[in-house]
């Protein structure tokens, strides 16, 4: 049954959305995660593997071969964020991965594993996304830092801003920073600078 709605609406993954990702080996992430579904809100558990620049998810750990294909695949240059969302679908150890037009929910099994995909897909996110455009402007404000700086990307404890020529200072977790860097990462207890 599933097979019949997947093919009705299209669902399958196109081949050219994970070309050349040799996602049965060495992958940069993979464990099990439950999502809820894009349009029966339902919740299935499935295994996920996060490699050169894809999230893609299988039925389970067995069907992940060279041969096989996954049962949808995301390009993380396409993700605006990642960050907890316990609050919005009331589930512990839930986040969001969110584009421009949609956001898929997870629920990961315990607080750490939330926390080291949340953390893995960021990174993902940074390493393999074109540069931040004035319609994904993401500003960042939360109880424990305020951080608006016209242009950025939040990765849910983890948040990472493009700045251009600020001498201003930021106030974050990890302290007071002077930015004169074309871009900054600030991850919370810790400061990294890249020019």
């Amino acid at each position: 049954m599933e097979n019949l709605w997947r093919a009705a609406t299209r669902q399958d993954p196109n081949p050219e959305d994970y070309e050349g990702v040799d996602f049965w080996t060495n992958p940069e992430r993979a464990g099990w995660l439950t999502k809820q579904g894009d349009y029966i809100k339902t919740w299935r558990r499935r295994w996920f593997v996060l490699k050169r620049g894809k999230l893609l998810w299988f039925k389970d750990p067995g069907s992940v071969t060279r041969t096989s294909a996954p049962r949808g695949v995301v390009s993380v240059d396409l993700c605006l964020t990642v960050k907890g969302a316990e609050d919005i679908v009331k589930k512990a150890f839930a986040f969001e991965l969110s584009t421009r037009d949609s956001t898929m929910y997870f629920v990961a099994d315990t607080g750490k594993d939330r926390e080291d995909w949340i953390n893995s897909i960021g990174r993902s996110i940074v390493q393999h996304s074109r540069s931040v455009t004035d319609s994904e402007v993401v500003d960042y404000d939360s109880k424990t830092r305020d951080l608006n700086c016209g242009r950025g990307r939040v990765f849910g404890r983890v948040a990472f801003v493009a700045v251009a020529d600020i001498t201003d200072a930021i106030a974050v977790t990890a302290g007071i920073a002077v930015v004169n860097f074309t871009l900054l990462i600030v991850y919370c207890g810790y400061s990294g600078f890249r020019q």
